[in-house]
């Protein structure tokens, strides 16, 4: 129960820096889930990085609190 907490709060502090739904070029954050981030064509794996680390010191700005990384990659084809 405590990973969905910590879920519940980090969606939350994202939402309210008003992170969900914005778009750096090519990758950016899900309107669905403030915790996704979505290559929307052709974003570099360093331009993923970099949503998630704006998103990050947006949330310690904001409200001091460090999240902590969950990472999960998922591909597109199932040949790689």
């Amino acid at each position: 129960r405590l990973w969905c907490l910590r879920s519940f709060v980090c969606r939350r502090l994202c939402s309210a820096c008003g992170l969900r739904g914005r778009r750096f070029g090519k990758a950016g954050i899900a309107v669905e889930h403030a915790l996704v981030i979505v290559n929307y064509g052709g974003a570099s794996g360093e331009e993923l990085l970099s949503v998630v680390t704006r998103v990050e010191a947006e949330v310690l700005d904001r409200f001091g609190v460090h999240l902590e990384r969950e990472v999960r990659v998922i591909h597109g084809d199932s040949g790689t």
